[in-house]
């Protein structure tokens, strides 16, 4: 019998970073659901309940800080397991993710999509 796919759901506001990170993880063979921004990125996480979420954290209607507040505070979502990737890379702000309780925090420009993957596979005990 086939595993079923693990779901990861992509909030991401750069639509061709979305695009390569959702071709990448298909190809690798995981499920993958995006959103554009924290609000939609939250509603989908709780009709979904994926099993990781790979979280920017600069992006319009409601950043990534707002938007893993709300995950943390809902009933239904709030052991999901996130992976924050960003561009910003600021102290106080890392230190205010990782108190929310994130799997990992990862600067963008610092990674490929090979680390990306090794850290997916690492979180999710693959």
């Amino acid at each position: 019998m086939l595993k079923k796919a693990q779901k990861i759901l992509i909030i991401e506001d750069d639509i061709s970073l979305l695009n390569i990170m959702e071709a990448k993880l298909k190809h690798l063979g995981y499920s993958v659901l995006k959103a554009l921004d924290g609000e939609e990125g939250f509603k989908k996480a709780e009709q979904i309940k994926p099993d990781l979420v790979l979280l920017d954290i600069v992006m319009p209607n409601l950043n990534g800080v707002e938007a893993l507040k709300k995950i943390r505070k809902s009933d239904t979502i709030k052991n999901i397991k996130v992976i924050v990737l960003t561009n910003s890379g600021k102290e106080n702000e890392k230190k205010e993710i990782e108190s929310l309780g994130v799997e990992d925090y990862l600067v963008k420009s610092r990674l490929s999509l090979a680390d990306i993957d090794e850290k997916i596979r690492e979180v999710l005990g693959k």
